[in-house]
């Protein structure tokens, strides 16, 4: 079910992940609290190494098949599978050769606004763990902000035809993080 799945998965990454950052801030980065930019750096290198990690295994993924399938030795990954491996294997090879190629550009679209969304929610998470009192509420809004924007995500997929669309609300939703984060 999509709707379990999108629910779930969103609300597993706003917690553990929020969680975390507030934890290191309480923590590892308690001591360099009077540098407001530590929350900057802190959502840039989460989300940046989410994005090279992400990308580059799935691009890297993508580039064997392709090679794979242009030089006619698929064989080489097949042969060793039945059943339901190799219907896996089969259904990517026909996935990857029926991809328009601008759509692995929107790929790294989608990590921007992932990557302006943590930038964000650290921002949101680091003045909580820093301020506390009032400010501890921006620890659940960060939570809640990332469980909103993976259920849409995934939600939104299977429903909207239009991937542009997609990553266009993925866009306004970042973006609104980010004014929220501001003010």
């Amino acid at each position: 079910n999509i709707w379990l799945y999108g629910i779930y998965g969103g609300l597993a990454a706003g917690l553990f992940e929020e969680s975390g950052r507030y934890l290191a801030f309480r923590t590892v980065l308690k001591k360099f609290q009077d540098n407001d930019a530590n929350a900057l750096m802190y959502g840039a290198g989460h989300g940046g190494f989410e994005m090279f990690l992400l990308i580059t295994l799935g691009m890297l993924n993508n580039l064997i098949y392709s090679i794979l399938l242009n030089t006619g030795n698929t064989q080489a990954v097949t042969s060793a599978l039945s059943g339901d491996a190799l219907n896996t294997v089969q259904a990517a090879f026909t996935q990857l050769t029926g991809t328009s190629p601008w759509l692995f550009l929107l790929s790294l679209a989608e990590r921007g606004a992932a990557l302006t969304a943590q930038i964000a929610m650290s921002v949101l998470v680091w003045f909580a763990a820093k301020r506390g009192g009032k400010c501890f509420l921006l620890f659940p809004l960060a939570i809640l902000f990332h469980f909103l924007l993976d259920a849409v995500a995934v939600i939104c997929s299977p429903y909207l035809a239009n991937t542009a669309l997609v990553e266009g609300i993925i866009w306004v939703m970042a973006i609104g993080i980010a004014f929220v984060s501001l003010t």
